[in-house]
Order: C-alpha cells, then sequence, then structure tokens
C-alpha cells in the first residue's frame, strides 16, 4: 500500500518534471543557442525514457531509448561539427596572423633602409 503511493508519487513527479523540461524547452528556444536547445532535448528525451520505465512495456521503453541515443546522437554531430569549424578558423587566423607578420617585417626592413 505505501510502495503504491511511494511509486504514484514518483510516477506524477516525474511528469511534471518531464512537462517542465518541455515548457521550458519550448518558452526559451528561440532565447538559447543551438547547443543549449539540443541539450534541452536530450535532457528531454531522457526524461520521457525513464517514464516509460514505470509502464512495464518493454517495446516502448526500448522505442524511447532509442529516440534518446538518436538525440545524443544529434548533439554529438553538432559539436563535432562545431570543432571542425573551429579549428578551421584557427587555422585561417594563424595564416592571417603570419601573413600580417610578414608584412610588417617587409616594411620595417623597407623603412629601416630608407633612412
Amino acid at each position: 500500500m505505501l510502495t503504491d503511493a511511494i511509486m504514484f508519487a514518483l510516477n506524477v513527479a516525474l511528469v511534471v518534471i518531464v512537462f517542465s523540461i518541455l515548457l521550458y524547452y519550448l518558452a526559451n528556444s528561440k532565447k538559447l543557442d543551438e547547443l543549449s536547445r539540443r541539450i534541452l532535448l536530450v535532457g528531454f528525451f531522457l526524461s520521457v525514457h525513464e517514464l516509460t520505465f514505470f509502464l512495464l512495456n518493454p517495446f516502448v521503453y526500448e522505442l524511447t531509448k532509442t529516440i534518446f541515443y538518436m538525440t545524443l546522437f544529434y548533439v554529438l554531430i553538432y559539436l563535432i561539427t562545431v570543432n571542425k569549424e573551429t579549428n578551421k578558423r584557427l587555422m585561417e587566423a594563424e595564416e592571417l596572423g603570419n601573413e600580417l607578420k610578414r608584412r610588417v617585417e617587409r616594411r620595417v626592413k623597407e623603412n629601416i633602409g630608407t633612412l
């Protein structure tokens, strides 16, 4: 009897948490950056996956686990893409810095030669 009440309270609490994550995601999706949006989406699907454990349905449990892994993969793809773009920009900035350094050295040599 007591365990049924605890399980019911736990289910209600988890449902409230899931819906609060969903509402936060929907309310702030325009204000958040892309990574935060994706992480909140993963949190939502993880919460849904954990809630399906109480349904005692193996198919739904595995389905939500698959959806959770897919959204996690979605986040990881974004992180890899951002990392590659950042490395590319850093290499371009380093090349521009080296070119600027060569130009400054050439100008200094030209100005010293004219004195």
